[in-house]
């Protein structure tokens, strides 16, 4: 017994040494659900984002930290516009064995919403375009970059009320990776690079998250959680950031409470 415990050990700390040094390919991100009620509502929001790697390919890998940035306007009684910045990375100095990674992903969307008769309940659904980057670097010798485009829709539905709000977001995407350029010491990294490029030109990739607010009328905090089932098989040598977390602030324009002052 004690001899096998022996042996496991050694196989996670084997992994966890492993898992940290992998290049980065694709990373989930929070959701842009601003949840109007009426015309000529804004939103911003502006949040600490963290991400996880998960058990997608051969192990994990350093959390990454960073920035993302929502906005949002409801053009009329039924149409309204999204955008969204994210820019994420971990250094990966604690050795130089270890990769560092940095990403940014943009997005713009369009879509219909609509609430329920006493506004307690809302609905929406959106369809847009995100693009983003990725570039890995190990010890100024090896480097991984890739771009990728993602046309998703996004539908959700939620509870409102003037402390609390939360919204379930169950987001359906088209993944679709590129290669710009990599370098591997050792060739097998290479080839398998190579044909993961060549046999990843789509993936549909299911995205849901949750987003939690609480606080008073036009000013929230707001905690955000997503989550990506994209899990590539055929690539020896990287990993995907999973886990997506956000902490930050809601700011809401809009005269929605004004009539129940």
């Amino acid at each position: 017994m004690k001899k096998s415990m022996n042996v496991l050990l050694s196989s996670l700390v084997v992994l966890s040494m492993f898992s940290a040094c992998s290049p980065t390919i694709y990373s989930s991100v929070g959701h842009n659900s601003p949840m109007f009620t009426e015309k000529g509502e804004v939103v911003f929001n502006a949040s600490h984002a963290s991400v996880d790697v998960g058990p997608a390919i051969s192990g994990g890998g350093d959390t990454g930290k960073g920035i993302a940035l929502q906005a949002a306007y409801s053009i009329s009684n039924k149409l309204a516009a999204i955008g969204s910045f994210y820019s994420m990375g971990n250094t990966g100095t604690r050795d130089k064995d270890e990769w560092s990674s940095q990403g940014n992903y943009g997005e713009i969307g369009f879509g219909l919403y609509g609430t329920g008769p006493s506004k307690k309940f809302g609905y929406e659904i959106y369809g847009g375009m995100g693009t983003g980057s990725i570039k890995n670097k190990l010890d100024n010798k090896e480097h991984m970059d890739l771009t990728f485009i993602k046309p998703f829709v996004q539908p959700s539905v939620g509870f409102l009320s003037r402390y609390f709000d939360i919204l379930f977001t169950p987001r359906l995407a088209m993944l679709s990776l590129r290669e710009q350029s990599f370098l591997f010491q050792d060739e097998s990294y290479s080839l398998s690079a190579r044909r993961f490029f060549d046999q990843s030109n789509n993936s549909v990739v299911f995205e849901p998250g949750i987003t939690i607010r609480a606080g008073y009328e036009n000013l929230k905090l707001q905690l955000q959680y997503a989550y990506t089932t994209f899990q590539p098989k055929n690539l020896e040598n990287g990993t995907v950031q999973q886990d997506f977390f956000s902490i930050g602030i809601h700011i809401l324009i809009s005269k929605r409470y004004m009539q129940n002052q």
